[in-house]
Protein backbone atom coordinates (compact mmCIF):
# COMPACT_ATOMS: atom_id res chain seq x y z
CA UNK A 1 0.00 0.00 0.00
CA UNK A 2 2.77 1.97 0.75
CA UNK A 3 4.03 1.42 -2.63
CA UNK A 4 1.32 2.80 -4.25
CA UNK A 5 1.24 5.95 -2.43
CA UNK A 6 4.90 6.73 -3.80
CA UNK A 7 3.40 5.50 -6.90
CA UNK A 8 0.47 7.81 -7.25
CA UNK A 9 2.95 10.60 -6.10
CA UNK A 10 5.45 10.17 -8.80
CA UNK A 11 2.83 10.41 -11.87
CA UNK A 12 1.27 13.36 -10.02
CA UNK A 13 4.66 15.06 -9.87
CA UNK A 14 5.06 14.62 -13.66
CA UNK A 15 1.78 15.93 -14.26
CA UNK A 16 2.43 18.76 -12.39
CA UNK A 17 5.79 19.58 -14.42
CA UNK A 18 3.71 19.46 -17.27
CA UNK A 19 1.28 22.03 -16.06
CA UNK A 20 4.13 24.43 -14.87
CA UNK A 21 5.67 23.82 -18.72
CA UNK A 22 2.91 24.65 -20.13
CA UNK A 23 1.87 27.44 -17.84
CA UNK A 24 5.25 29.02 -18.49
CA UNK A 25 4.86 28.54 -22.89
CA UNK A 26 1.51 30.23 -22.67
CA UNK A 27 2.64 33.56 -20.59
CA UNK A 28 6.00 33.53 -22.49
CA UNK A 29 3.92 33.39 -25.80
CA UNK A 30 1.28 35.99 -24.22
CA UNK A 31 4.05 38.56 -23.12
CA UNK A 32 5.74 38.37 -26.76
CA UNK A 33 2.79 38.79 -28.52
CA UNK A 34 2.09 42.04 -26.10
CA UNK A 35 5.75 43.23 -26.71
CA UNK A 36 5.01 43.00 -30.34
CA UNK A 37 1.61 45.20 -30.09
CA UNK A 38 3.14 47.68 -28.05
CA UNK A 39 6.09 48.21 -29.74
CA UNK A 40 4.78 48.68 -33.27
CA UNK A 41 6.08 45.14 -34.76
CA UNK A 42 2.73 43.55 -35.63
CA UNK A 43 2.39 45.89 -38.59
CA UNK A 44 2.62 43.97 -42.15
CA UNK A 45 4.62 46.16 -43.91
CA UNK A 46 8.71 47.01 -42.94
CA UNK A 47 9.42 49.87 -40.99
CA UNK A 48 11.56 50.72 -44.09
CA UNK A 49 8.65 50.62 -46.64
CA UNK A 50 6.61 53.43 -44.81
CA UNK A 51 7.12 56.91 -45.79
CA UNK A 52 7.55 58.95 -42.63
CA UNK A 53 5.90 62.75 -42.58
CA UNK A 54 8.19 65.43 -42.30
CA UNK A 55 7.95 67.09 -38.50
CA UNK A 56 6.78 70.36 -38.66
CA UNK A 57 9.46 72.98 -37.62
CA UNK A 58 8.53 74.13 -33.56
CA UNK A 59 7.70 77.73 -33.94
CA UNK A 60 10.08 80.28 -32.59
CA UNK A 61 13.06 77.38 -33.12
CA UNK A 62 16.24 79.95 -34.09
CA UNK A 63 17.29 76.55 -36.07
CA UNK A 64 14.41 76.05 -38.07
CA UNK A 65 13.91 76.63 -41.88
CA UNK A 66 16.75 76.90 -44.68
CA UNK A 67 20.20 77.75 -43.19
CA UNK A 68 21.51 80.97 -44.07
CA UNK A 69 25.11 82.21 -45.12
CA UNK A 70 27.94 80.98 -42.53
CA UNK A 71 30.84 83.43 -41.61
CA UNK A 72 33.31 81.45 -39.87
CA UNK A 73 35.56 83.47 -37.77
CA UNK A 74 39.55 82.89 -36.46
CA UNK A 75 39.72 80.79 -33.19
CA UNK A 76 39.38 83.76 -29.95
CA UNK A 77 41.68 82.59 -26.87
CA UNK A 78 40.59 85.41 -24.07
CA UNK A 79 41.86 85.11 -20.56
CA UNK A 80 38.51 85.58 -18.74
CA UNK A 81 37.72 87.53 -15.53
CA UNK A 82 38.89 85.73 -12.64
CA UNK A 83 40.62 86.52 -9.25
CA UNK A 84 43.50 84.30 -10.45
CA UNK A 85 43.63 85.16 -13.70
CA UNK A 86 44.48 81.56 -14.41
CA UNK A 87 41.33 80.56 -16.76
CA UNK A 88 41.33 81.11 -20.20
CA UNK A 89 38.75 80.50 -23.03
CA UNK A 90 39.17 79.73 -26.67
CA UNK A 91 36.02 79.56 -28.83
CA UNK A 92 35.35 79.41 -32.21
CA UNK A 93 32.53 81.38 -33.12
CA UNK A 94 30.03 80.90 -36.70
CA UNK A 95 28.06 83.70 -37.70
CA UNK A 96 25.06 82.92 -39.42
CA UNK A 97 23.87 86.29 -42.24
CA UNK A 98 20.70 86.39 -44.37
CA UNK A 99 22.87 87.86 -48.02
CA UNK A 100 25.84 87.78 -49.30
CA UNK A 101 25.54 91.45 -48.48
CA UNK A 102 25.74 91.29 -45.01
CA UNK A 103 28.20 88.87 -45.90
CA UNK A 104 30.79 91.42 -47.86
CA UNK A 105 30.00 94.08 -45.02
CA UNK A 106 31.01 91.10 -42.23
CA UNK A 107 34.19 90.21 -43.89
CA UNK A 108 34.75 94.28 -44.36
CA UNK A 109 34.05 94.70 -40.60
CA UNK A 110 36.18 91.97 -39.55
CA UNK A 111 38.65 93.74 -37.47
CA UNK A 112 35.83 95.41 -35.48
CA UNK A 113 33.96 92.61 -34.80
CA UNK A 114 36.99 90.69 -33.17
CA UNK A 115 37.55 94.06 -31.50
CA UNK A 116 33.68 93.94 -30.21
CA UNK A 117 34.05 90.29 -29.60
CA UNK A 118 37.36 90.20 -28.04
CA UNK A 119 36.31 92.83 -25.07
CA UNK A 120 33.06 90.76 -24.05
CA UNK A 121 34.75 87.36 -23.56
CA UNK A 122 37.15 88.63 -21.78
CA UNK A 123 35.07 90.76 -19.53
CA UNK A 124 33.00 87.12 -18.76
CA UNK A 125 33.77 85.07 -15.74
CA UNK A 126 34.09 81.53 -15.67
CA UNK A 127 31.04 81.37 -13.32
CA UNK A 128 28.92 83.31 -16.12
CA UNK A 129 29.89 81.10 -19.28
CA UNK A 130 30.22 77.19 -16.95
CA UNK A 131 26.37 76.83 -17.29
CA UNK A 132 24.08 76.54 -20.30
CA UNK A 133 21.97 79.82 -19.28
CA UNK A 134 25.65 81.67 -19.36
CA UNK A 135 26.49 80.60 -22.76
CA UNK A 136 22.76 81.16 -24.08
CA UNK A 137 23.47 84.86 -22.66
CA UNK A 138 26.77 84.95 -24.33
CA UNK A 139 25.16 83.93 -27.64
CA UNK A 140 22.19 86.54 -27.28
CA UNK A 141 25.28 89.04 -26.14
CA UNK A 142 27.41 88.61 -29.43
CA UNK A 143 24.51 88.84 -31.26
CA UNK A 144 23.51 92.36 -30.32
CA UNK A 145 27.12 93.88 -30.33
CA UNK A 146 27.70 92.19 -33.79
CA UNK A 147 24.68 93.82 -34.97
CA UNK A 148 25.86 97.31 -33.87
CA UNK A 149 28.50 97.06 -35.71
CA UNK A 150 26.72 95.97 -38.92
CA UNK A 151 24.80 98.58 -41.16
CA UNK A 152 23.42 96.45 -44.50
CA UNK A 153 21.70 93.78 -42.06
CA UNK A 154 22.27 91.88 -39.08
CA UNK A 155 23.28 88.11 -38.02
CA UNK A 156 20.37 86.19 -37.59
CA UNK A 157 22.01 83.45 -35.41
CA UNK A 158 25.27 82.63 -33.61
CA UNK A 159 27.33 79.25 -33.29
CA UNK A 160 30.01 77.73 -30.63
CA UNK A 161 31.91 75.57 -33.14
CA UNK A 162 34.53 75.09 -30.32
CA UNK A 163 34.16 76.27 -26.35
CA UNK A 164 36.97 75.42 -24.25
CA UNK A 165 37.49 76.50 -20.67
CA UNK A 166 40.68 75.98 -19.05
Amino acid sequence: MADDAQAEGKGGGGLKWILIALIVVVLGAGGFIGFLLMSGGGDAQPAANVPAAPAPAPAGNPNAGAPGIMVEMDSFIVNLRDREGKRYLKAKINFEVPTEAVKAEFTTRKAQIRDVILILLSAKSFAEISRLEGKLQLKEELMARVNQVLSSGRVSNVFFTEFVVQ
